[in-house]
C-alpha cells in the first residue's frame, strides 16, 4: 500500500506546475553539457554518483542499483 501511495505522489508531482518547473531546471542543467569527470560518494543509504559537467556545475545521481540493499555484501568472499 505504501509503495502505491509513493507512486501516486510521484505521478501527481510530475503532473504539477512545480514538478514541471523542477524537471525543466534539470533538463536545462544537463542539456548540451559534456560529462568531464565522474566521482562516487558515500551518501549513507547509497552510493552517490556525481557528474562533473563541462560548465563547472555538478549533478548528483542516485541509482537504484547502488542502494545499500542492492549492493553485494563486501564481507562475504566469493570463491
Amino acid at each position: 500500500m505504501q509503495r502505491e501511495l509513493n507512486v501516486n505522489d510521484v505521478l501527481r508531482f510530475l503532473a504539477s506546475k512545480e514538478g514541471q518547473r523542477r524537471m525543466k531546471q534539470t533538463e536545462d542543467l544537463l542539456t548540451k553539457k559534456k560529462i568531464m569527470k565522474v566521482t562516487f560518494s558515500n551518501e549513507g543509504s547509497c552510493v552517490g554518483t556525481t557528474l562533473h559537467l563541462s560548465d563547472g556545475s555538478t549533478f548528483l545521481v542516485y541509482q537504484p542499483s547502488l542502494i545499500v540493499h542492492a549492493l553485494p555484501n563486501p564481507l562475504v568472499e566469493k570463491e
